[in-house]
């Protein structure tokens, strides 16, 4: 809306105010002479564009090339959904080893405190444990001894680094640092910076989902599944169903022998129940006009041991029956939660991506490892997180990149009065994305949700030099100029303007494309693939656009119906 609502100003002052100050600034012009330099350019440019009208196919063939190229180029490259940015502060979460005491969470959380704050350019440490996340109270960098926010409840240890504004190391630098910190501490951890809060609304960057109605099978499938996310090159830190799991204790009732021996499985189970629950009693008591419900235990209740389990008498009408003879006991593991999606349950493996590793690609390889999967039972693994929100985006995208380019030829259509003008223009469109492909692929940039918005900012701005240049052919031709005479004409007297609206855009968005500015990472893949795209558009302005004009016209001479109106060219 931004950039329409400029354009709209823009056309407006240029119908309006430019004229009136035109009319008292340039009383007096003088004719201006072309510089021998760009004479000797225009000239030299000439004698290309006559070779290039001489070989055309071999013009659009290399044309259609570079664009094939391009494309296989950049989806090697991988895809994101948004840049990485190099914030000054990042959040860790740190998970103690099972069983830690709080007294250990405290002892590691201060010696990790410690050595983040010995890390160059770190300016602010906070750190809160359990449950406190970021309520943790800030340490400035003079000393770690006044950390507090201490929390009990938990095994977590959450820590918030702010690094200085002029800092000498780079984020991914840092993270380094952190990994190797964590490591040595023994600790498992998750480290994000200001891409993810982007990234939070697409989930992790790994993401499979495990659909069923039988937990042992939907268990059984998370496992295997995690094995084989590790073993893809470029993922950390896989946590499957085992991850948060809950160790249980089963009875396996064989129903036959129960009713042998006179007991229905309800029965075996209600008696399991009342050997390990604690007897206890609830009542409702009133304070200060608020209701409160009072749970009463009985403190000498011990429960039983597994064995003790096993050896359980349970009453029958004939007299008792020890547990292990009418049912299997044993140890498990089970779901710490229970979730369900479109009345199934289902459990989630999720990872992240390793530095220098792409998350689309390495999404690629698990979605080719998967065709080889088998999932155990009646279950099913849907892929979801960053990968689904990648695919979605992007086919969005890809659906408003189509609307723009149609709705951008219905308006030249109606302009030219002509369906095949609009068309030679907006064929080179296409052929244009090979600039802003390139020019991502040189700077190391993946394909993106930004870059992709430059693209399509680029669909719009790449005609405009097109209209100027067939424009003047057609009202050449219409003055009874030779077809070929005309584009050479054409071309010797726009490329002036050709160039000077590509330098200008192109400055305009140098200074986004350089990346200076803290947080100019998002938006700075969006100026590159702008400004590639701009000056591979101006050379199929320059020349394919001729060539596509001289092979559709194949008319030497022109009449009414070969050309656009004169008062519309």
């Amino acid at each position: 809306m931004t950039i329409a609502y400029a354009l709209l100003s823009s056309l407006i002052i240029a119908l309006t105010v430019v004229p009136a100050a035109s009319s008292v600034m340039l009383k007096n012009v003088k004719k201006e002479q072309e510089g021998k330099l760009f004479t000797k350019f225009v000239d030299g440019y000439e004698v290309v564009l006559r070779l290039a009208l001489r070989f055309k196919w071999a013009v659009l063939a290399v044309s259609a090339a570079a664009f094939v190229l391009s494309f296989w180029g950049i989806a090697r490259q991988g895809m994101e959904l948004f840049p990485d940015m190099d914030t000054p502060q990042i959040n860790v979460t740190a998970e103690m080893p099972e069983g830690s005491t709080f007294e250990d969470t405290v002892a590691v959380a201060e010696e990790l405190g410690t050595r983040v704050l010995a890390i160059q350019d770190v300016e602010t440490v906070g750190v809160s444990i359990g449950g406190g996340g970021m309520m943790g109270m800030m340490a400035g960098a003079m000393g770690f001894g006044d950390m507090g926010g201490m929390m009990g409840g938990g095994t977590n240890i959450n820590m918030y680094i702010i690094m200085t504004q002029d800092r000498a190391i780079t984020m991914d630098e840092l993270n380094a640092q952190m990994r190797v910190i964590i490591e040595d501490l023994g600790l498992e951890a998750d480290i994000g910076g200001g891409a993810d809060l982007m990234a939070m609304m697409a989930g992790d960057q790994i993401s499979l989902r495990v659909e069923g109605m039988e937990l042992d099978d939907i268990r059984d499938t998370a496992i295997a599944l995690a094995e084989l996310v590790n073993s893809v090159p470029g993922t950390v830190n896989v946590t499957d169903v085992a991850y948060e799991a809950a160790p249980e204790l089963r009875i396996n009732v064989d129903k036959d022998v129960a009713m042998a021996n006179g007991l229905t499985v309800a029965q075996v189970f209600m008696a399991a129940m009342e050997a390990i629950t604690a007897p206890e009693n609830t009542m409702n008591m009133t304070l200060n006009g608020r209701s409160y419900e009072v749970v009463i235990s009985y403190g000498d209740f011990v429960p039983l041991s597994w064995e003790d389990l096993e050896n359980l008498q349970i009453a029958t009408a004939g007299g008792y029956v020890i547990l292990s003879d009418v049912a299997e006991v044993y140890e498990s593991i089970g779901f710490s939660t229970i979730s369900r999606i479109n009345s199934n349950r289902f459990t989630t493996i999720s990872g992240a991506i390793e530095d220098g590793f792409n998350v689309a690609l390495v999404n690629a390889e698990i979605e080719s490892l998967l065709e080889d999967f088998t999932p155990v039972g009646n279950t099913q693994v849907i892929i979801g997180g960053e990968a689904e929100a990648i695919a979605d985006a992007f086919s969005d995208l890809v659906l408003m990149l189509a609307l723009g380019l149609l709705f951008t030829y219905l308006i030249m259509v109606a302009q030219f009065q002509s369906l095949l003008s609009p068309f030679i223009i907006m064929f080179t469109i296409p052929l244009a994305f090979t600039g802003g492909f390139v020019a991502l692929m040189v700077a190391g940039m993946p394909l993106s949700i930004v870059s992709m918005i430059g693209l399509i900012l680029l669909s719009g701005v790449a005609v405009n030099n097109g209209i100027v240049l067939i424009s003047r052919v057609n009202q050449m031709r219409w003055e009874g100029m030779a077809k070929v005479d005309a584009i050479i004409d054409a071309g010797r007297k726009r490329i002036r303007p050709i160039i000077m609206t590509a330098i200008s855009t192109i400055a305009a968005m140098s200074v986004i494309a350089l990346g200076i500015g803290e947080g100019m990472e998002m938006m700075q893949p969006m100026a590159i693939a702008t400004i590639g795209g701009l000056l591979y558009a101006t050379a199929m302005t320059l020349f394919a656009v001729p060539v596509l004009y001289d092979m559709f016209h194949r008319n030497k001479d022109v009449t009414m119906e070969d050309l656009d109106s004169p008062d519309e060219a």
